[in-house]
């Protein structure tokens, strides 16, 4: 019984003196645990805060981008709700690169913008941001696209507002062309008949009200002398 009760003491020794010699042997990763420093039973690394792992070797929930493991960040107001995760974490995803999964009209990497034909990027939409509503004659390139925080199209010339629906003052509103100023639209029908100006006017879509005003006001008056029957 004593050799016995001998054998297993010494046994226990070795034993404690093999967990205490395996201590530095943990293999702990260099930027995520704290030194080779590990648990005596489980030999579980001491990780930084931002790591997880035996041995520290991967990030924590709401960290990315081994090894450094940065916080995710995702813009709570661009981000999808992702199970198990606060808005502003990572999700789960496998492809290595995709980091926040975004609302249908956001992107980026953190889902902080709003894709092109959209603005005012907002927490409580749903879909993230809204869609331009440029007038697109009015356009300078003939498209929907809007700054994305304001909303502000990019207009032609003489066209203002922000949505470039609208000529300025002194100018008519040829949809097909540019806002003309009266001067410029006098010289494109001088010399024309009547009936020409006016399909002039039908092909730059001049609104019936102006166009009525115009062919009154700027044409030559035709006398009677002029017709036939």
């Amino acid at each position: 019984m004593e050799t016995q009760h001998a054998m297993t003491k010494d046994s226990v020794s070795v034993s404690r003196l093999w967990r205490k010699e395996m201590r530095f042997f943990c293999d702990c990763d260099l930027l995520g645990g704290y030194g080779q420093s590990c648990d005596d039973e489980s030999a579980q690394c001491d990780c930084r805060s931002n790591f997880i792992g035996l041995k520290c070797d991967s990030c924590a929930p709401n960290f990315y981008n081994f090894p450094t493991c940065e916080a995710c960040l995702c813009n709570p107001a661009g981000a999808m709700p992702v199970d198990g995760y606060p808005l502003g974490g990572c999700g789960s995803f496998d492809d290595g690169y995709t980091l926040c999964e975004c609302k249908p009209n956001v992107e980026g990497h953190i889902c902080d913008q709003c894709k092109p034909g959209f603005y005012n990027l907002a927490k409580e939409n749903a879909d993230g941001c809204e869609a331009c509503t440029c007038h697109l004659p009015g356009t300078l390139l003939g498209d929907n696209m809007c700054d994305p925080v304001t909303g502000e199209c990019l207009c032609k010339v003489n066209v203002n507002s922000d949505w470039c629906e609208a000529c300025i003052a002194g100018t008519y509103n040829l949809r097909r062309a540019v806002c003309l100023v009266v001067k410029t639209v006098i010289a494109i029908w001088e010399g024309l008949s009547t009936a020409d100006v006016i399909l002039l006017l039908d092909n730059v879509a001049v609104d019936l009200e102006l166009k009525g005003e115009l062919v009154t006001n700027l044409l030559p008056t035709t006398t009677s002398q002029h017709c036939t029957r």
